[in-house]
């Protein structure tokens, strides 16, 4: 059976490919090269579905991809195909014709008003529409419509806005039988050279340099203008500049939309040749507008693509290091990410594990797919599996329809499993098949399902703990740990202390227009003797909270809620935290606190570490969530978020 798959969408549209299926000679389609039908689609999995013959007729079989194939709104496994339909794979559009739906009519109708009937009048090929030979029975005007129309499809099919004016010098030329043609984009001034970013038509046809003077007047007139004779113009500069390039006529035509223009696109005859007339000049305005209208998309879609990419890195923090340790750190992380993981992180709370992910996926093989953040501990051990892997419709009370888990949003793409050391032990068997096979059931489901991704791990647990103690599988911390990467702490990095505090101090600035504030010698001194148990996070807390006590002055150490004197936070004493009384040090002996007082300072320092969430707080203290609102009760800290600092005894001031 011969059919023929054409791209309705995508990035090979209007491609149309002719290809022989035979009972014992199905068509592959997918990314991989292997198949018959390759299809360019990142979404798409490497062998997406098949095309087989039957007795019965031609059938679409999808092969477990990770994203379904589509016909319409559903999505199928096999469907038997009648021709015509609309088939989605990825984010690419197909159409399957057999040569029996090729041959098939497209009828013309008028209702019978006698009968209540439609009455045909006439049956047309859909893909045999002669659009000319119906408008116009002039042989010449005929082939220039149809040609008119060719043009307009493959302006619109243009791969980017660079492509697009090229196509319509080559396309224009052929249309109005042009020997040369050229475009001056209006990005330029007047005054500069108009030919310095010309655009040209390609060989064999003739680069002509543009005319000074008919540039000028479409651009301020906005209208396109044909010079029939140009020996007979009264304006001496455009008879030279048209007359000494041997041309007998000349077409200037705006290409703009949304009273925008874009360009001036000029064509010339050659010498001797019939000029250019009335209908010429149509056609070029015509299809100078369908030009300016695929430019204007196209700018659209690249202003889309970069917002997208903005979104995705506003507001987050650089990576910011000058520590020898951290940089041979960093070097392992990329090289390891290259060779396609998975890789797994280790490191103290607040350390930046995110970002070193967010690095790593920059080095990895798909930078730019998908990138899926995952906490393990923020979910509940409930829904973590169908967040993880989706369910099909009707697996459980509540599934109404199939939902795509985090590894099918992932494919192509990276995926990044923060506290893993959290996730539930009946998940780890099905984590472990996804890394030794790529791919998974989803919950309620019968067909596996594929991916190819790369696949980020971090913890700041003692994997190797929770392997011994049995909450932990030796064999996917194998699989997990294949690549390793240890983060050192904040305090093993005395020379990123000082970039990422003025890092801090600069964006912890709210107004632009003022410089951030400066840090005091003492403060200075405080920051550098201090242990920070919670890494860059507690840095962060503390610059951000002493800009805001310092206004436009100088940080002191009365701004810093940090024990002076101390190397951990287990070291302080009562009337020892910097609240402008102390120095580094100095001064007699305190009476120790109470073990109350421990317990308030310890959960207060918590609190604030985690910005006032509950549950990770308790984590942090190694207490149960009961046992944590009982005593922040008793602290009279119930309903602060994060608790209050004006507590002398308070270890963060």
């Amino acid at each position: 059976m011969e059919i023929t798959i054409v791209v309705v969408t995508g990035e090979n549209v209007g491609e149309q490919t002719r290809l022989s299926a035979r009972e014992d000679s199905p068509v592959l389609i997918g990314r991989g090269e292997e198949c018959e039908f390759p299809l360019w689609d990142e979404v798409a999995s490497r062998r997406h579905a098949l095309l087989e013959v039957r007795s019965d007729g031609l059938w679409l079989v999808d092969l477990g991809s990770a994203n379904g194939t589509w016909i319409g709104e559903s999505s199928i496994d096999r469907r038997r195909l009648e021709g015509g339909e609309r088939i989605r794979i990825g984010t690419t559009i197909l159409r399957v014709e057999t040569d029996a739906f090729r041959r098939r009519s497209t009828e013309v109708v008028k209702p019978d008003e006698e009968s209540h009937r439609l009455q045909v009048l006439r049956r047309v090929p859909w893909n045999a529409v002669d659009l000319g030979a119906e408008v116009s029975t002039d042989e010449h005007r005929a082939r220039r419509l149809n040609a008119l129309l060719d043009q307009v499809r493959a302006i619109l099919a243009a791969e980017g806005g660079a492509a697009i004016l090229p196509l319509f010098l080559d396309g224009g030329s052929d249309l109005i039988d042009a020997v040369g043609a050229c475009a001056v984009p209006c990005a330029l001034h007047t005054g500069e050279p108009l030919w310095r970013e010309l655009v040209s038509a390609t060989p064999p046809r003739i680069a002509p340099r543009p005319s000074r003077t008919l540039v000028e007047r479409v651009r301020s007139e906005r209208e396109a203008v044909v010079v029939e004779d140009p020996m007979s113009d009264p304006r001496a500069k455009l008879k030279e500049s048209i007359v000494s390039q041997g041309a007998s006529s000349w077409i200037a035509v705006p290409v703009m939309a949304h009273n925008r223009l874009h360009a001036v696109a000029m064509f010339r005859t050659a010498a001797g040749a019939a000029p250019f007339g009335t209908e010429e000049l149509a056609l070029a305005a015509t299809l100078g507008q369908v030009t300016g209208l695929a430019i204007a998309a196209a700018e659209r879609l690249e202003t889309s693509e970069k917002l997208l990419a903005v979104r995705e890195t506003a507001g987050r923090d650089p990576l910011i290091t000058e520590d020898k340790a951290m940089r041979d750190r960093i070097a392992e992380l990329e090289q390891f990410a290259a060779a396609g993981g998975p890789l797994l992180i280790v490191g103290e709370t607040g350390t930046g594990k995110e970002l070193l992910a967010r690095r790593a996926r920059e080095s990895g093989p798909y930078p730019r797919g998908p990138w899926i953040v995952v906490n393990c501990a923020a979910l509940p051990a409930g829904l973590l599996e169908s967040e993880l892997f989706g369910h099909e419709e009707g697996a459980f009370t509540g599934a109404t329809a199939r939902r795509q888990g985090m590894f099918e949003l992932a494919d192509r793409g990276t995926i990044f499993l923060d506290e893993i050391g959290e996730l539930p032990l009946d998940l780890q068997p099905k984590l472990l098949r996804v890394l030794e096979s790529g791919e998974f059931y989803r919950i309620g489901g019968s067909q596996p399902v594929r991916v190819e991704l790369l696949l980020l791990s971090a913890t700041h647990r003692d994997l190797d703990a929770r392997v011994r103690e049995g909450t932990f599988r030796e064999d996917l911390l194998y699989r997990l740990g294949r690549f390793r990467v240890m983060v050192p702490p904040l305090r093993d990095r005395p020379n990123d202390l000082e970039p990422i505090t003025a890092h801090l101090l600069a964006k912890a600035c709210r107004d632009p227009d003022r410089p951030p504030p400066r840090l005091s010698k003492e403060a200075t001194d405080l920051l550098r003797i201090y242990h920070w148990p919670g890494n860059v996070r507690e840095l962060r807390n503390v610059i951000e909270r002493a800009t805001v006590l310092a206004g436009e002055g100088v940080i002191t150490g009365e701004h810093l809620a940090i024990p002076s004197g101390s190397t951990g936070p287990g070291d302080h004493r009562e009337g020892a935290c910097a609240t402008g009384g102390g120095k580094a040090g100095g001064g007699a002996a305190a009476p120790p606190l109470t073990l109350r007082e421990v317990e308030e300072v310890a959960v207060r320092a918590a609190m604030l570490f985690t910005d006032g969430h509950r549950g990770e707080t308790a984590r942090l203290l190694g207490v149960s969530e009961p046992t944590l609102r009982r005593k922040l009760r008793a602290f009279g800290l119930d309903g602060a978020h994060p608790p209050p600092t004006d507590d002398s005894n308070d270890v963060f001031g």
